[in-house]
């Protein structure tokens, strides 16, 4: 770290300048101090008189705040008001040892002394002017947006004092501190020995008393660039604004940032990059009415869109649109500019599902030149504090994914045997990323998902089939094993055993808003009479995950869900034990139409259960009849009627398996016109499903029935899993006390 002053500070003030002096590895206590006792002998007369106070010291600390342009007689220098202090009450300010040490000394040499906590300071240290609408939270609380051409000290992130006036919250020393910059102020007229001096003797002090180590002073260096804290510089016409929602925010106890957006444009993608954050760390709020007597806000994740029948639906409404201009400024905005913090208690407060899962949070400030950080914990503190709602009204905005920015060096993924042979949905919405990422990734495991199977497979026959005809399957459609470890999951034990230590991590709560335990809910079913493999699903695939702490987890947006779960689960693990242990992994969604492949019926996703299947390895002549039975258009009565190719199966189908591409977008053009039937379409698309699983069917027949192949695959992927494995639930087990000195068997 070093001590920066730019030219411009140093022009105008040339004789200030800072000691600074590291002390590590301190033990802060409050109570009794016996140094403080052995040394506090100030004889009150002595003190008393004119003639102290127009001392030598005091007579140039009072002349440079009247260079700062304060008035010292109002606005007292630090050591001069800490001595009238206690000269009127008698008795020493007490806070802990490490500030008390500072002030005492302060009290014997004269000289203004400073203490920083070592671990809130991010880079380096500057001393430099304030710019216009910087934000400065003082010791005591509140926030202030300063005037520029104040002298502050700051860090790469924030202001840290205004300087040798005002601490700020950054500056507070309490039992969590380890670590202290002792500081000291040289100003004309004071050597800088003697400022060394009085630093280092709060140093001695604490390294003898409390047990600190001391380092080297580090010396200023004069920059000539002014640094600055870009991200805190706010319009001085948005100040008012952010007064209030910070005033609001303290209320609640939030902690929070106030960043700079860093562009005035109201654009959510150019605010994105301005900020460098994620999508997936946005928060929007969206102000809906609805028929057109109800104001609705609803929290959106950035990298989400609202589905809007399924928003009407929820919330059961006949019509629901976005407010307009004039309604948003009724409602106490501006359009484009909300802020979820201070929306009126008229207006119904909804958060979608998948706010549920953010670490990171950015939000709205109702300003164009300021956003507010904060992250999910105080964000359900705020929500705690009115009425509001959870709803799953939202589908992925293919636009606004984050994945895509992801350096991915190992990937994990699954898939559950619950059926006895792949589909198309499977192979575009689960086979076929984790194939392309075998490929460029340095690790990367999958494994068949047995003890998952046992929530609706419970024949013993059946599932031993649909695990050998996955393995088969995955072995024809292009799975190395050389470069992926391929295993059943039941064949790694410690799956199941980091499942109970991290259920400890997740509130019951989260559990029930599960969509599998939804949608079975939904369906009518008791929840007297849902297994619980099936309700703690989510828990188990949480730790199928964290085990291997992947950067990434290709799987379909139905599976999302389960990813941001396992994010959260890490987060909650985290919270108690050091070095975040566990990384975050991102989901890693494929765009299009593949991450959640529609069924041939038209409305739900693929599955084998539901009967709106096209396999990849049945029988040739049933995969055409799958294909002819496709819902297409249902208000095309005859090929002559203009077709609707979006959302229509059969077209998403040929984006998916047909190669040739000038061919989808002529068959497109044409059912748009009503010059080509839907019989067309289909035979075209059975002949592309021929060429795309050409020689995987052909590699299937070969290795029909070969349990040997199957076997050798999963013991050498096994091997390489549990090796992965075992190391992770090691290092878990000794983090949280189960791993100890009592420990003899080794796993």
């Amino acid at each position: 770290m070093k001590f920066l002053i730019s030219k411009k500070v140093r022009n105008k003030f040339p004789d200030v300048d800072v000691v600074l002096l590291p002390v590590k590895e301190i033990i802060v206590q409050k109570g009794k101090n016996v140094l403080i006792e052995d040394k506090l002998e100030f004889k009150i007369e002595e003190v008393r008189t004119e003639e102290f106070f127009n001392s030598r010291m005091f007579t140039l600390y009072r002349d440079f705040y009247k260079e700062l342009g304060f008035d010292p007689e109002t606005n007292i220098p630090s050591v001069e008001r800490l001595y009238r202090r206690y000269l009127e009450s008698g008795k020493f300010p007490r806070i802990n040892n490490v500030v008390d040490v500072t002030n005492l000394v302060a009290l014997q040499t004269f000289i203004p002394l400073g203490v920083f906590d070592a671990n809130s300071i991010t880079g380096d240290i500057v001393l430099r002017f304030s710019e216009e609408g910087e934000e400065f939270k003082p010791l005591g609380g509140g926030v202030e947006y300063l005037p520029a051409g104040l002298v502050v000290m700051a860090d790469n992130e924030k202001i840290l004092s205004r300087f040798f006036y005002r601490d700020s919250v950054y500056q507070k020393i309490d039992e969590a501190t380890t670590s202290v910059f002792i500081l000291g102020c040289k100003v004309k007229g004071v050597d800088t020995i003697e400022v060394r001096r009085a630093v280092e003797e709060v140093g001695n002090n604490l390294k003898g008393l409390y047990g600190g180590g001391i380092g080297h002073f580090i010396e200023s260096e004069v920059v000539n660039n002014q640094p600055s804290v870009s991200n805190t510089t706010i319009r001085n016409s948005d100040r008012k604004m952010l007064e209030k929602i910070t005033k609001k925010l303290d209320s609640y106890k939030i902690k929070y940032k106030v960043l700079n957006s860093g562009t005035d444009s109201l654009n959510l993608d150019e605010q994105v990059r301005a900020l460098g954050m994620k999508y997936r760390e946005g928060l929007g709020t969206l102000l809906f009415k609805g028929d057109g007597k109800r104001y609705i806000a609803l929290l959106r994740r950035d990298d989400r869109s609202v589905d809007n029948v399924r928003l009407k639906q929820v919330l059961k409404l006949e019509n629901v649109e976005m407010c307009s201009p004039d309604e948003v400024k009724k409602l106490g905005f501006k359009e484009g500019l909300l802020t979820p913090f201070l929306l009126d208690d008229k207006v119904e407060l909804y958060a979608d599902d998948a706010v549920m899962y953010m670490d990171r949070v950015i939000t709205g400030s109702a300003t164009r030149s300021g956003a507010i950080e904060t992250d999910k914990e105080n964000i359900m503190k705020f929500l705690g504090s009115r009425k509001y709602k959870v709803i799953d009204v939202t589908f992925p905005n293919p636009h606004r994914q984050d994945a895509d920015n992801i350096k991915v060096e190992t990937v994990l993924s699954g898939i559950t045997p619950s059926g006895n042979a792949l589909h198309i949905g499977n192979y575009f919405g689960a086979v076929k990323p984790q194939m392309d990422l075998q490929v460029s990734v340095k690790n990367s495991f999958y494994f068949v998902a047995d003890l998952h199977a046992l929530t609706t497979v419970q024949d013993k026959k059946k599932l031993e089939e649909n695990i050998t005809s996955n393995i088969l399957d995955f072995i024809a459609l292009g799975l190395d094993p050389n470069k992926s470890a391929y295993f059943r999951q039941s064949d790694v034990p410690a799956h199941s055993q980091l499942a109970v230590v991290l259920a400890n991590y997740i509130p019951f709560g989260y559990l029930k808003r599960m969509h599998a335990f939804k949608d079975k809910l939904a369906k009518g079913v008791s929840a007297e009479t849902i297994n619980m493999g099936l309700f703690n699903y989510p828990i188990l695939m949480a730790a199928d995950i964290l085990l291997y702490k992947p950067d990434g987890v290709p799987v379909g947006e139905d599976q999302r869900q389960h990813v941001e779960l396992a994010r959260d689960v890490a987060q909650s693990f985290n919270k108690v034990y050091p070095d975040n242990f566990f990384p975050l992994p991102e989901p890693l969604i494929s765009s299009g139409h593949s991450g959640k492949v529609v069924g041939t019926d038209g409305e739900r996703k693929m599955s084998k259960s539901l009967g709106n299947v096209i396999g990849i390895f049945d029988d040739e002549k049933l995969i055409k009849e799958q294909i002819t039975k496709c819902f297409t258009d249902p208000n095309r009565k005859r090929a002559s009627d203009p077709g609707t190719v979006e959302g229509n199966p059969v077209f998403i189908y040929h984006d998916l398996l047909n190669d040739n591409k000038d061919e989808v977008n002529d068959l497109k053009k044409r059912y748009r016109e009503g010059k080509v039937g839907d019989v067309e379409v289909k035979e075209k698309l059975v002949k592309a499903h021929k060429r795309c699983f050409e020689e995987a069917r052909k590699k299937r027949k070969e290795i029909e029935g070969n349990i040997k192949l199957a076997k050798d695959i999963l013991e050498k992927g096994a091997e390489r899993a549990n090796e992965y494995a075992n190391k992770a639930l090691d290092e878990v087990y000794d983090l949280i006390g189960i791993e100890n000195e009592l420990s003899f068997r080794k796993r």
